[in-house]
């Protein structure tokens, strides 16, 4: 007699990333994705009784060990017991070590620092390299009242550093609070600081410029003219100024002022065109 040859089918897809219902499978049935190379089977839970459909197969990392090349994607708690090497880790929320980074023990707030010092709750005195560390209200007075030898490193907030009742924070030798810009005054595209120890700093705001046109039925008298007044005022009158009619007069300013001035047309015939000035403030940019 011949021999018979069979081909055992089982339950398969050839859709990519198609899983089978858990109706779809009867305990012990396994279902096959072609186009993935996944074969799935159903779980029952031993404690909870649960049922789902599971993958199988040769790449999934056995409990007792195994390797993952590639990006691993955990959506839940992950708690490693040993030793664990991790490269290039991207943390988007909070992380939690308990035992030993780089043979550093990981310990609360502030138990370990540059020079090992440790948060002074509760601590009137600070102890060598402490760290300071502000009350409810935001603020130093409550661990540190004043400078003096016997508590060392001391500091001292206020809203008024210089009264003689709340001491600076810093030396007044210090360069960098001599050096500190107390206000600012303005003259003639100049703004001028002043700091501690009475140095100023000096800087030139560019040249201001203004400018304007004038419809020819605004202008008014014998002969027609047209007062000009700026929105903000010169500093002083050391600006010049150009003006372009759009008719053939000879126009003309006069009553030059830091808030404006006059454009003389020097005619009495009225007219309509349109006249244009500007100003610049005298100086070099």
């Amino acid at each position: 007699m011949a021999n018979r040859q069979n081909t055992l089918l089982i339950k398969r897809s050839n859709i990519v990333g198609k899983i089978p219902q858990l109706s779809g499978l009867t305990l012990g049935e396994l279902a096959l994705n072609t186009a993935d190379a996944k074969l799935y089977t159903l779980f029952t839970s031993g404690t909870t009784g649960a049922t789902e459909v599971r993958e199988i197969g040769w790449d999934k990392v056995n409990i007792s060990g195994g390797t993952i090349n590639g990006n691993l994607t955990i959506n839940g708690d992950l708690n490693v017991t040993g030793n664990t090497t991790l490269y290039d880790v991207d943390v988007q929320n909070n992380l939690q070590v308990s035992g030993t980074v780089n043979g550093v023990t990981v310990e609360t707030h502030a138990t370990r620092h540059q020079f090992g010092g440790s948060d002074p709750v509760g601590s009137t005195t600070p102890s060598a390299n402490a760290i300071p560390y502000a009350d409810v209200n935001g603020s130093l007075d409550s661990w540190i009242s004043t400078a003096s030898t016997i508590t060392l490193g001391k500091v001292k907030i206020s809203n008024t550093p210089l009264d003689s009742a709340n001491p600076i924070v810093v030396s007044t030798t210090d360069v960098g609070y001599l050096n500190s810009i107390t206000g600012f005054t303005y003259s003639a595209n100049t703004l001028t600081g002043t700091n501690v120890s009475g140095g100023t700093v000096t800087t030139t705001i560019g040249l201001r410029t203004k400018a304007g046109s004038v419809g020819g039925s605004s202008f008014t008298g014998n002969p027609k003219t047209f007062d000009v007044v700026f929105t903000t005022a010169y500093q002083n009158t050391s600006y010049s100024i150009n003006i372009t009619g759009g008719i053939n007069r000879t126009f003309a300013y006069e009553n030059k002022t830091t808030t404006g001035f006059r454009i003389n047309s020097n005619a009495n015939l009225a007219f309509t065109e349109n006249v244009d000035w500007q100003t610049i403030a005298y100086g070099e940019s």
